[in-house]
């Protein structure tokens, strides 16, 4: 048995027993192409002899697209279904989502802190940060 599928797969000894054993080679390296492509990672979250449950996230990507909810759920249960044939697949896919904080800059910051009527005076006064340091 390779133990290389263990640490790819979060709680895949829930599961490893219905595998066959001869393709656990293949799968490790079908779930390290997504993890090291695509950024996509697996988990185990219920099995039984029947249902397998898999939740799926993907981080962020440098370049190229995100995959959407449907896609990701697609694609594990196609994974899956390959290695567990006898069994239904459920997938609880969690897709990439920018963090608000990257998505706000300085400018959307100082508008912000103006409609609400606060100055960096006023900050630098309550906080005892120095306003040359608000402004970086």
């Amino acid at each position: 048995m390779n133990s290389r599928v263990f640490i790819k797969v979060g709680k895949i000894d829930l599961a490893i027993q219905w595998a066959e054993q001869s393709l656990l080679v293949d799968f490790a390296e079908e779930v390290d192409r997504l993890k090291d492509l695509e950024k996509i990672q697996f988990r185990i979250l219920e099995a039984d002899p029947f249902e397998l449950t898999v939740r799926v996230t993907q981080g962020k990507l440098s370049e190229g697209d995100q995959k959407s909810g449907k896609e990701l759920s697609d694609l594990a249960k196609a994974l899956f279904r390959k290695y567990f044939p006898f069994h239904t697949i459920y997938t609880r896919p969690i897709p990439y989502r920018e963090i608000p904080a990257e998505e706000l800059t300085g400018q959307v910051v100082s508008w912000k802190l103006c409609e609400q009527g606060i100055s960096l005076d006023k900050i630098t006064k309550e906080t005892g940060i120095p306003k040359q340091q608000l402004h970086a």
